[in-house]
């Protein structure tokens, strides 16, 4: 199969796959906070990579990524339903339970 055909399966067949408008919207809130994840992760490697690891150099960059993930986890939050203090709650549970930490 050439490239040119296999776009063009591609596509056909995607816009044929069934989809709704939650769905839709819950794989672009996931898709975006992997996003904003990596340009994090590229703000923490110049960090050490251009500072000798003085994060306060890059203090208004790190706050501007960190504002993408939350943004994005809070609307994930929202699209599935869940409370973010459900979350909160459900992992430091979690947490506690694997490393047998007492309350």
């Amino acid at each position: 199969m050439k490239f040119e055909e296999y776009c063009l399966a591609r596509h056909y067949l995607f816009e044929k796959q069934p989809k709704n408008k939650e769905e839709q919207v819950l794989i672009q809130a996931s898709n975006s906070i992997g996003g904003e994840t990596g340009e994090l992760q590229n703000v923490v490697k110049k960090i050490y990579r251009d500072h000798g690891g003085d994060f306060q150099k890059m203090r208004n960059e790190l706050i501007e990524e960190l504002g993408g993930v939350i943004w994005y986890y809070l609307n994930l939050c929202e699209i599935a339903q869940i409370h973010p203090e459900e979350v909160f709650e459900f992992y430091i549970k979690q947490l506690t339970e694997r490393y047998k930490i007492a309350k």
